[in-house]
């Protein structure tokens, strides 16, 4: 009599447990969209804040290295004071044109498109990392971002120069792939990324497009 009371007891007791852990469930699936995308905005600088401690690799200057070949004189974005404006990127295929400011913090992405602090400027040799929101507008910011394909042009202005890029891969990743940040400095690169999908955020897009000669 006692085993069986005890097993109705243990029994009651699993299906409270599985019952918790559904409601904890259902309630995280009825939370607004918005304000799980509004996290995620918040979020997306400190997921980047360890590839922003990364030093990047430095590699002396070959002896018949042309001096053309530094487009522009050589820094890194954290030189920049955070929401000054940086330049500004055109995408001719989506219709794109935004100013570019200095420093992706969840404010300066509001408004905005962001260098990451951590990133060359476009232009230099090293990889410049360009941060933006996927508005639910469409067309609004990074919004058709995912339209773009493999030799498609990106460019951007700054100091009365225009540099030209071609995509040359486009790629989903998880957002602890902080290698989509980095550069070798051995070529001029452009990196644009965002959360997709569009009001779920559970991934990164992100576009790889390197210097034309």
């Amino acid at each position: 009599m006692k085993k069986s009371r005890m097993r109705i007891i243990l029994w009651v007791m699993a299906l409270l447990f599985v019952l918790i852990i559904a409601l904890w469930e259902i309630r995280k699936i009825d939370e607004p969209v918005e304000m799980r995308v509004e996290q995620e905005a918040e979020e997306l600088p400190e997921e980047l804040e360890s590839a922003a401690e990364i030093e990047p690799e430095e590699i002396p200057p070959e002896e018949d290295q042309e001096p053309s070949q530094l487009l522009l004189p050589e820094f890194i974005a954290d030189q920049m004071d955070s929401g000054q404006e940086a330049g500004t990127l055109s995408i001719p295929v989506i219709d794109f044109e935004m100013k570019v400011l200095a420093d992706a913090t969840a404010n300066n992405l509001n408004r905005s498109p962001a260098l990451m602090k951590s990133a060359h400027i476009p232009g230099n040799l090293g990889n410049a990392v360009i941060s933006g929101h996927r508005m639910y507008e469409y067309g609004s910011h990074f919004n058709r971002i995912d339209e773009l394909k493999v030799g498609d042009i990106i460019f951007f202005e700054m100091a009365d120069k225009i540099f030209e890029f071609e995509v040359e891969q486009i790629m989903v990743v998880d957002p602890s792939e902080i290698w989509i940040t980095l550069g070798d400095q051995r070529e001029a690169r452009l990196t644009l990324f965002a959360c997709t999908p569009i009001r779920i955020a559970t991934h990164r897009i992100a576009v790889f497009a390197v210097l034309k000669e």
